[in-house]
């Protein structure tokens, strides 16, 4: 059993938004210094990993974004941004929130990956994403809060549900904090109408406990419902 270009979960999102953590096919970040300079990384992240489109704000909540294979709404609530980036071997659509505290930031994103993935089972699949998950946590950085990796059929019958809460001790601003947190909620799925590609959506939020969203999981659960895959 092999599967191309995945790589692991907690690997490194620093595009100043973020830091890098999750089941995650590409950086996408959470950190934060401010707005300014959040622009300024992100910018080089797109020079050194493809090409991008302009940064844009989005208007309505809600608003729909098409691809060959499916079709995703924008977040809930307002101030968004959206940029889409294309570089060899994956896509990424990434929505984020501007942030207001350099500690304190929330994005989501959908990535595709073409791959030629070989797995007879789903059980097999989900014990790849566990395996993945686990060899892919730095204990130096990340302490694990809570964590669920499940099979859960909402996209087909590869797919993987996860959620996680961690301590994250190496974000680029803490202030005066000792680590912030981390939560994420997403699926990771091999697209059931286009076998030879695996995607990822997830929602994420990271900062001090104080600045965290009650709502987040409900927000994160709104996102992935607004995903629609296309039959080709």
């Amino acid at each position: 059993m092999k599967c191309q270009a995945i790589s692991s979960r907690w690997g490194a999102l620093e595009f100043e938004p973020q830091g890098n953590a999750s089941i995650g096919l590409i950086p996408v970040g959470r950190g934060e210094m401010r707005t300014a300079r959040i622009f300024v990384c992100l910018f080089l992240l797109i020079f050194m990993a493809g090409c991008a489109s302009r940064i844009i704000k989005i208007e309505q909540p809600y608003t729909p974004f098409e691809r060959p294979y499916y079709t995703v709404l924008s977040p809930q609530g307002a101030d968004w941004r959206f940029i889409e980036t294309d570089a060899p071997g994956k896509h990424v659509l990434t929505f984020f929130l501007p942030p207001r505290e350099t500690t304190h930031t929330v994005y989501a994103s959908v990535k595709e990956v073409p791959s030629k993935p070989n797995f007879d089972t789903p059980e097999e699949f989900h014990s790849f994403l566990q395996k993945a998950q686990s060899l892919g946590l730095d204990e130096r950085r990340f302490t694990v809060i809570e964590e669920d990796i499940r099979l859960d059929d909402k996209f087909g019958k590869f797919s993987v549900a996860y959620s996680s809460k961690v301590e994250d001790h190496g974000a680029a601003r803490m202030d005066d904090a000792p680590f912030l947190i981390m939560q994420t909620y997403g699926y990771f799925f091999i697209h059931p109408y286009a076998k030879n590609l695996l995607m990822e959506i997830e929602y994420s939020e990271r900062g001090k406990p104080d600045q965290l969203d009650a709502d987040f999981v409900e927000k994160g659960k709104a996102f992935v419902s607004g995903l629609r895959l296309k039959e080709k």
